[in-house]
């Protein structure tokens, strides 16, 4: 447990962040040694229109988006290759045959540097009619660079390896997470979920996942889909570090970094910038690694001492052109570890 933990700068950060317009509302949990030493929910988890304004709650279900990476496709990643099913340095088409290309490796995939660009609107291509089409183009997909060279950050490389999870474990992933983390995020819909952006028709989404590709597919993707609350996503890191779900040497596989050059990738799993912008703020030691995702979620954790920082936002709420967020999470950051007495 953290010698100590003065909140009422963490406090009064996330309330500034309300009043100033970087989310509408947010769900901030703190954890030490396993536990949660500050949970602090603010603003809302809906504001437009008036009639369905509702405040945020520690029990708010949000769109965890790109955590799904993390949370997901990676943590499933992590258990097959403990099972001696996933090789690492395997070529991907080895095990996925239709991937058209030969060249990346599964650990490429997870590092983001296989090759792939960062996304393409499947779900407008007429072709793509079911999960399965949309998993057919990205296997197509033309590779942009040559896979291990450099980290381009991919939907569509996790788009490629969520399919090859399914078809090593022999199910979809709602199948698969919901068996392996009962307690934690799941896949939606979720009817109470923090409302995100406005649709075609002028209304919120809420409890439909944001991502166009995710929800072409069914809302089950390996890139985004999953919902939850704080502490769904707190029962999943402890699970995650608590030897139930992988040993300590498959962590340290998929934590340490990928050796990309001029990357911060390890295995499905980022790590704090050394110089410049990082959205972990300056305090966090170089063994953290989290995620971040397009709806203002964020995780980052110190696997070590071990200590994590969750922060569920709708910040696209009720539009995705508000970035505000990007200044603010390492300020936050900043804040939670000076709070909990990191130097």
């Amino acid at each position: 447990m953290a010698a100590r933990f003065d909140d009422r700068a963490v406090t009064e950060l996330l309330e500034r962040a309300v009043h100033e317009g970087v989310f509408p509302g947010a769900v901030l949990l703190v954890a030490d040694a396993g536990q949660p030493i500050y949970v602090h929910a603010c603003g809302h988890a809906q504001l437009v229109p008036e009639a369905g304004r509702r405040p945020a709650t520690r029990d708010t279900v949000y769109d965890l988006a790109s955590l799904t990476k993390p949370l997901a496709t990676t943590l499933l990643s992590m258990r097959l290759h403990e099972a001696g099913l996933l090789d690492l340095d395997a070529p991907a088409q080895r095990l996925l045959p239709e991937l058209v290309h030969a060249r990346p490796r599964v650990r490429d995939l997870l590092a983001h540097a296989a090759g792939f660009p960062t996304h393409r609107p499947y779900w407008e291509h007429p072709r793509a009619r079911t999960r399965e089409d949309i998993y057919d183009l990205a296997c197509r997909e033309p590779l942009e660079y040559e896979p291990g060279t450099r980290s381009v950050y991919s939907d569509v490389g996790f788009l490629v390896l969520g399919r090859l999870i399914e078809r090593l474990a022999g199910a979809r992933l709602d199948v698969l997470v919901q068996a392996l983390l009962p307690d934690g995020p799941a896949y939606g819909p979720a009817a109470d979920a923090a409302a995100t952006e406005l649709g075609p028709d002028g209304t919120p989404l809420v409890g439909i996942v944001h991502d166009e590709n995710a929800r072409a597919m069914e809302g089950v993707a390996p890139h985004a889909g999953l919902f939850g609350t704080a502490d769904d996503v707190h029962a999943a890191l402890g699970a995650l570090l608590g030897d139930t779900l992988v040993t300590g040497r498959t962590r340290e596989r998929f934590f340490a970094l990928a050796g990309v050059p001029a990357s911060t990738w390890g295995l499905g799993w980022d790590h704090p910038a050394q110089s410049g912008y990082s959205a972990a703020g300056s305090r966090l030691p170089r063994q953290a690694v989290g995620h971040l995702a397009f709806t203002g979620c964020s995780i980052w954790m110190d696997p070590v001492r071990p200590f994590w920082v969750v922060l569920l936002s709708n910040r696209i709420h009720p539009r995705r052109d508000n970035t505000r967020i990007r200044d603010f999470r390492p300020l936050l950051h900043d804040a939670v570890c000076a709070a909990a007495g990191y130097s």
